[in-house]
Order: structure tokens, then sequence, then C-alpha cells
């Protein structure tokens, strides 16, 4: 099977979640494809991928089913096959965080850490 390059996605569907920041929208990935469907959620994404609607880069958790099940195959890509996402956390320097927000640091530090096949569940405070 050949690896597939950008040009060879450049005319199909892609199908694009749309960012929904209000201060700084903008695009991440590649956007090159000629028709490009922009959807509202990573399900919607993965409900028209799963139709044969387009291709789309989608969290592998939300489609292991599928790709067990043959229904959807990761396209073999030179590069660009894989992405890592950016967290931000933005807190004050004048007040201290609040016992959520602490969770939620937490749990973004302990993201950041693990190995890329890690299973997450719920943090001991919340169990």
């Amino acid at each position: 099977q050949r690896q597939l390059n950008f040009q060879d996605l450049e005319t199909q569907m892609q199908v694009v979640i749309r960012d929904s920041g209000r201060h700084q929208p903008r695009d991440v990935g590649w956007l090159g494809a000629e028709q490009r469907w922009t959807v509202g959620s990573l399900a919607t994404a993965a409900n028209f991928v799963g139709n044969g609607l387009g291709f789309a880069w989608l969290p592998r958790h939300m489609i292991e089913r599928e790709l067990s099940d043959g229904l959807l195959k990761p396209l073999p890509l030179e590069k660009g096959g894989s992405r890592s996402p950016v967290f931000f956390l933005y807190a004050s320097k004048d007040k201290a965080l609040g016992p959520a927000t602490q969770i939620l640091t937490d749990l973004i530090q302990r993201f950041d850490a693990a190995p890329l096949n890690a299973a997450f569940a719920s943090p001991p405070a919340l169990a």
C-alpha cells in the first residue's frame, strides 16, 4: 500500500471542525483540500467520515470501534498522520486556584506527562 501525501488529498473532501474560540479563532492543521465540509463538533466530523463524506483528523479513541471493525482505516500518510494537542491554562498571579481549577491543572499535567497509549480515569478526588 502506497503512502499518501498532501497532494493526494487536495482533490478529496476534507471534514474540518470549526474552532469555537471567541477571542482567537484560528484554523489548525492542514486545510489544503479544494473542497471541505466545516462542522461544529468532533462527533459530527466522525459521523461524516463514517458515512464516506470525506476525511478528517479524528482522535483515535473516538473511532476505535470503527477502526477495529474495519469500517474506517487510518490514511497511510507520508507525514502529518498524527497530532499532539496543545493545552493552555491561564491563572491569575493575584488569586489562588480554586479546587476545580487545581484538579484541571493536575489533569492537564498528568495527560502531558503520560505516554500516548495511556488509559485515563477520573482523579482520586472525583472517584
